[in-house]
């Protein structure tokens, strides 16, 4: 398969409701909604004082962008010393165990508000996007099934502008009308588009049993409708937002109810055609890895201008899967008519 520059057409040249079966989305759908989400905006936002430049140590520390990583070590460390203090102490030392893990408690309620408030700054209101969000519907049920790499809201929200004929596999299980709980069933069904967060989303969060579960408030508005639910519960979001797919890999073998199950068994279904847009695939072999252990009859993938890269990437992971298949590019600006520099303005203004 060849490396040389391929040529780029418009989407609705190669549009056909029969033709894709897999979508696999990546973070450029969300910059062409809004250019806040962008890669490490998030650790950008920290403010500059003593809690916020020692979660920057964490960071650097780990090698890592993950919110919820550190939160892992916090939680770690804290389960290793209560474990510890049960040796036979004397009063000082009991004492000061406990004084260090009272303050790694305390910073690990303080990283979830850091967190949040970063995302407070950083994520768009519903508001300055809900034009082009029938557009991304519209897009989405091209497929019978998508793979969203965000964490972001926009594929949430355009799911609920328009809801018919597409789910995202979480149904009402208890008397608490907020909260769906995963089911597997849906992600069996022939018809309609099934969409699956492999790298976690902000409606995501672990239950008290470890099970993946998700906040449904059809007509929230960011941040006001979604974090009070989030810091009234204390729950603890699934979002990866590593840098490496190694590290991204290790988070969804952990997470294996829902994360883990997209990987295993939603990725590499049997399909006839796949879609990728607007993925870099620099840092996501693992999810192309696991796509591309099955053949595929047509493939294509978007570009953002002259930027062959993810081109020359899928090039050379098909090859090393020995996929024959031709690959057609397509232009990423060509699918989101509302995707404007006035719209882009908009969304920037600052959040309430």
């Amino acid at each position: 398969m060849s490396k040389n520059r391929p040529k780029v057409v418009k989407w609705d040249d190669i549009y056909d409701p029969c033709r894709y079966s897999k979508l696999i989305v990546g973070n450029g759908l969300s910059i062409a909604v809004d250019r806040c989400f962008e890669y490490e905006k998030l650790s950008d936002c920290l403010p500059d004082n003593v809690d916020g430049n020692l979660l920057k140590k964490f960071f650097r520390k780990f090698n890592t962008y993950s919110f919820e990583y550190v939160m892992e070590i916090l939680n770690t460390s804290i389960d290793s010393m209560e474990c510890y203090i049960s040796k036979d102490f004397n009063p000082e030392q009991d004492r000061s165990f406990k004084n260090v893990i009272k303050e790694l408690k305390e910073y690990k309620k303080t990283v979830t508000q850091l967190f949040f408030e970063a995302i407070k700054q950083n994520h768009c209101k519903h508001s300055s996007v809900k034009k082009v969000l029938p557009e991304i519907n519209k897009f989405l049920k091209c497929f019978d099934i998508v793979v969203s790499l965000n964490y972001d809201l926009i594929i949430y929200w355009s799911i609920m502008c328009q809801s018919e004929y597409i789910w995202d596999c979480f149904a009402l299980q208890s008397k608490d009308k907020n909260t769906l709980c995963f089911d597997r069933s849906i992600a069996s069904r022939e018809n309609g588009t099934k969409v699956f967060y492999a790298h976690g989303n902000l409606i995501l969060h672990k239950d008290t049993n470890g099970n993946t579960s998700k906040i449904c408030k059809p007509n929230f508005e960011f941040p006001s409708g979604l974090l009070p639910i989030i810091r009234h519960r204390k729950l603890l979001p699934i979002i990866i937002t590593e840098g490496t797919h190694d590290k991204k890999l290790r988070y969804i073998q952990r997470n294996s109810d829902y994360l883990g199950f997209i990987y295993d068994e939603i990725i590499p279904r049997p399909s006839d055609s796949l879609v990728i847009y607007g993925c870099s695939l620099e840092n996501d072999h693992h999810i192309l890895d696991k796509a591309l252990e099955i053949n595929y009859q047509k493939v294509a993938i978007s570009l953002y201008r002259e930027n062959y890269k993810p081109y020359h990437k899928l090039v050379e992971l098909m090859n090393y899967h020995d996929h024959d298949a031709d690959i057609i590019c397509f232009d990423s600006e060509s699918i989101f008519s509302k995707s404007t520099p006035e719209h882009q303005q908009e969304a920037a203004d600052p959040l309430d």
